[in-house]
């Protein structure tokens, strides 16, 4: 048995898929990666994005082979703050995407919407 304690949240289930990274957070994460803006945002929806370039629930982020290339959008970062019962998916899925690049492409950024 763990002597970590656990914190239990008092967000209700039917919103715990529907946070939304505060501006100030990715503001900060922004410039704790150096750049300007991510280029997509892998977890979000109209309402909600933090990005010019999303993928919403309907397109699955999970579903897709590059979150940084494809038929419609080339970009270098993505950023992610997961439905929270996707989480773990979404976490495999980012780690995935980095394990694919090539050694002669350039460094991407992945963050969550928590510290990795």
């Amino acid at each position: 048995m763990s002597n970590q304690r656990q914190v239990q949240s008092t967000t209700t289930s039917k919103l715990k898929n529907f946070w939304r990274t505060s501006e100030r957070a990715y503001r900060d994460a922004c410039h704790l990666c150096g750049i300007k803006g991510f280029g997509i945002d892998v977890a979000a929806d109209r309402e909600n994005k933090l990005c010019t370039y999303y993928i919403n629930e309907e397109a699955n982020a999970l579903t897709f082979p590059s979150w940084f290339n494809d038929e419609w959008v080339s970009v270098d970062s993505a950023w992610c703050n997961p439905p929270f019962d996707k989480k773990e998916a979404f976490l495999e899925k980012a780690f995935e995407q980095v394990k694919s690049r090539s050694p002669g492409q350039s460094q991407h950024h992945l963050r969550a919407g928590w510290p990795l």
